[in-house]
């Protein structure tokens, strides 16, 4: 890591911290552009979550069920096809992508997904193919 990276992240780090601290954030999500979704990316999904980017098998499956009763669920192309068209969204839409493409995605979040009736976007990465 250089000096020049470190300085770098250190500078967003305050400018956000300001900027929550000051309340900008507070007020731009009161009076900015209502237009607003999430995307969630998950990295892995085991019932032994191994690294700091997976998430088990069971926390998983809560967050979906907490989703599904409370957010709009949208594909990411779908999502993008509306902003493109500057339609408006849907009130506390949501997108789930799978990124990395490893088999827990099919055996893991596949299942829960299906049952769940949710839409999720899986990247492969195109080297792993």
């Amino acid at each position: 890591m250089t000096w020049a990276s470190t300085a770098k992240g250190i500078t967003r780090w305050a400018f956000g911290s300001i900027m929550w601290l000051g309340g900008y954030c507070l007020w731009a999500r009161h009076h900015g552009n209502r237009q607003t979704a999430r995307i969630l990316c998950y990295h892995g999904i085991n019932p032994s979550p191994r690294n700091m980017y997976a998430i088990s098998t069971d926390d998983f499956a809560a967050q979906m069920r907490h989703l599904a009763e409370h957010y709009t669920i949208l594909s990411v192309d779908h999502l993008v096809n509306l902003l493109r068209k500057g339609r408006p969204l849907p009130p506390k839409a949501v997108a789930i992508t799978i990124d990395d493409g490893f088999r827990d995605a099919y055996t893991h979040a596949y299942p829960i997904l299906n049952e769940l009736a949710l839409p999720a976007t899986l990247f492969v990465p195109v080297d792993m193919i």
